[in-house]
């Protein structure tokens, strides 16, 4: 189970808002919170195989015993202007 609690000397908390969590561990982003729901990384997957916008790499999801799931994916820098 990949879960943002398993990171607490490596993260690089990049956002938080209504207990959601999103931070950042080498290459990857854990986005986790009881509110997050599983269909937003299928969501992730079915865009990225059917359009050209740039989408996040899903590589796990996973839902603790408390309820809250985790959605561990690809860290994309980007800047706006």
């Amino acid at each position: 189970m990949t879960d943002a609690s398993n990171f607490p000397e490596a993260e690089h908390v990049l956002h938080t808002l209504f207990n959601r969590r999103v931070i950042r561990v080498q290459d990857k982003v854990i986005k986790s919170g009881k509110t997050i729901r599983p269909l937003e990384a299928e969501t992730m997957k079915y865009v990225a195989s059917k359009m050209t916008v740039p989408v996040p790499k899903v590589f796990d999801v996973s839902e603790s015993e408390d309820g809250t799931v985790s959605i561990t994916m690809q860290y994309i820098d980007w800047h706006t202007s």
